[in-house]
């Protein structure tokens, strides 16, 4: 009973969650019905500077998560490094 949930085994969804969790202590986390860009969208018309970037993001990770090819490790490593990289503005 007192063990830890086990790890995501996928990294870009760690980085993605991640990122969640940095606009959520601003205010401005994704609901949980909420589909990535969509979440995205509200956040650029949200902001005064706008959210391009996120928006970029999120439809990286749409694509990666959902396109159901096989995903390569390099674009892989590159996207949740881009995510992680990624500040609310």
């Amino acid at each position: 009973l007192s063990l830890r949930a086990p790890r995501e085994a996928d990294p870009v969804m760690r980085a993605w969650r991640r990122l969640g969790r940095r606009y959520e202590r601003r205010g401005l986390g994704r609901d949980p019905h909420e589909p990535a860009t969509t979440w995205a969208e509200r956040i650029d018309k949200q902001l005064p500077q706008g959210a391009r970037e996120l928006r970029d993001l999120a439809a990286r990770f749409t694509r990666r998560r959902y396109a159901g090819s096989t995903p390569d490790r390099t674009s892989a490593r590159e996207l949740a490094r881009a995510l992680d990289a990624h500040r609310p503005p």
